[in-house]
């Protein structure tokens, strides 16, 4: 209780200067009648978010013979349209700047959807390869799609896995480019050996 905010809050509502609404609220908080548990309900949505998601993928995992692959991503990318439609709809209008969202569970059904349909995405491409030894642009894919659905909706944490994505897509594409450029060097190295080999072949039964 902060007993100077409850006298300052007092004096503001006697001097109509505070409707008895708002009056009555600030009094509330500062006797410390009135605790926020924003911070908590956000901590248990986001991990509510994160056990979702490892759900299904443990549900996917030991459902795969049974299901079959189509029918899982079938599943999984309904799911992840029916987050987008939720935030689509609950979504606030289109402003330059920053605009902040009413409902707390905004971000994490909007987070929902887009691991979900990451989630689909990777397991389509992991079970029918349709970008076959290109597959590290799915990843680029993913990155690029992910940071306008961020922009749109003033989403940091959307934004952040834009970002990490769009890293995973850089270093997984110089790994390969390094393999290859290793590969090559190593095949150059034993065509360019095999001339030297022949001719000391040749010397060797021409002296015999």
């Amino acid at each position: 209780m902060d007993p100077d905010v409850v006298a300052a809050v007092e004096h503001l509502h006697r001097g109509r200067l505070l409707p008895d609404q708002t009056a009555a609220r600030l009094s509330r908080i500062a006797r410390g009648d009135l605790v926020s548990a924003h911070t908590e309900l956000r901590v248990a949505l986001y991990a509510g978010v994160l056990l979702l998601t490892s759900g299904v993928g443990l549900l996917l995992k030991d459902n795969l013979a049974r299901l079959g692959p189509l029918t899982i991503a079938s599943a999984v990318g309904l799911a992840a349209a029916a987050c987008f439609a939720w935030v689509a709809r609950h979504a606030p209008r289109f402003a330059w700047g920053e605009t902040p969202v009413d409902h707390l569970a905004f971000d994490y059904l909007l987070l929902l959807g887009v691991l979900l349909g990451s989630a689909d995405l990777a397991y389509v491409e992991a079970r029918f390869t349709p970008l076959g030894s290109n597959w590290p642009w799915h990843l680029l894919i993913v990155a690029l799609v992910m940071a306008p659905i961020a922009a749109r909706c003033d989403s940091r944490v959307v934004f952040s896995l834009s970002l990490s994505t769009f890293a995973a897509w850089r270093g997984v594409s110089t790994s390969l480019v390094e393999t290859s450029l290793w590969r090559f060097a190593h095949v150059t190295g034993a065509l360019r050996a095999m001339p030297s080999v022949a001719v000391c072949s040749f010397c060797c039964w021409d002296s015999s």
